[in-house]
């Protein structure tokens, strides 16, 4: 009966022992392979090498029904990255741009819907698949998604919060209720707390991207594969490394406190 209550109260810290170790575990994978193999000059680079590339986005075609979703206003999306989401009953955060209490939300589902886009950089353009992204987080298609989804623990996080993915751009929020005819699965009922948010990438955007050089066609593209991810970022090279270094600290904050807990509730009680 003595070691009941540490087994109790150390099972209490599992759940997020489990969340923070599998986004550690994410992020290392995507800065080992970004820090340990060297790209090659996209001039000089053979099919296969690692390859980061940095430039102009030109989108050729638009990601599917991206005037809807992102908004009909401004340039063409080549891609968006998107979730739907739902209230958290009884749960709360603190919006510090107004400074108010708002209802905190839950992640249900989340991808990556693209088009046709390059990067051009000077000399030629690129074209980037970032379909890597959308088989290595198991997403479907937005139009496939189902309404009531979300599991509580995620050893495998969404790809909205992905180590591979940096995005920063103005994020638009829809009511999901006004977008059920795009989807194909939805229960309309009780969809008044659904939202869908999206972060675009537009024709004319400077971004960066890590992968694997590939050609296709004549052309050249960026994608992952093979031991290497894709890396998708607005912010630069720079930006990334140091999103991905906070990450690393964040997390393994994140694993070391539970364990320091678990240890010390079974030395002490």
């Amino acid at each position: 009966m003595s070691d009941v209550f540490p087994l109790v109260l150390s099972v209490f810290f599992v759940p997020h022992l489990l969340n923070s170790a599998g986004r550690l575990l994410d992020t290392a994978i995507v800065v080992w392979a970004v820090s340990v193999r060297t790209p090659a000059d996209l001039g000089t680079a053979s099919e296969g090498e690692p390859v980061a590339v940095e430039g102009t986005v030109v989108v050729d075609e638009p990601a599917w029904e991206a005037r809807r979703v992102v908004g009909p206003a401004g340039r063409p999306v080549g891609a968006y990255l998107w979730r739907t989401t739902s209230q958290s009953r009884g749960e709360n955060t603190i919006d510090f741009d107004s400074w108010t209490v708002q209802a905190a939300r839950s992640t249900q589902d989340s991808g990556l819907e693209h088009g046709r886009f390059s990067i051009r950089t000077g000399t030629e353009p690129v074209r980037v698949d970032p379909s890597w992204l959308q088989e290595q987080y198991d997403t479907g298609r937005l139009a496939a998604i189902q309404s009531g989804k979300n599991v509580w623990i995620r050893f495998r996080h969404s790809l909205w919060n992905a180590p591979a993915v940096h995005m920063t751009a103005d994020e638009t929020t829809r009511p999901l209720d006004q977008l059920v005819d795009l989807f194909e699965n939805v229960d309309t009922d009780g969809l008044e707390d659904h939202e869908l948010d999206s972060v675009p990438v537009r024709d004319g955007d400077t971004i960066a991207v890590f992968g694997r050089l590939g050609v296709e066609d004549g052309e050249h593209v960026v994608r992952g594969g093979d031991g290497l991810p894709f890396v998708l970022s607005d912010q630069g090279f720079d930006g990334v490394q140091q999103y991905l270094r906070r990450r690393l600290l964040k997390h393994g904050f994140g694993v070391a406190v539970p364990i320091v807990a678990i240890v010390a509730i079974w030395t002490y009680l």
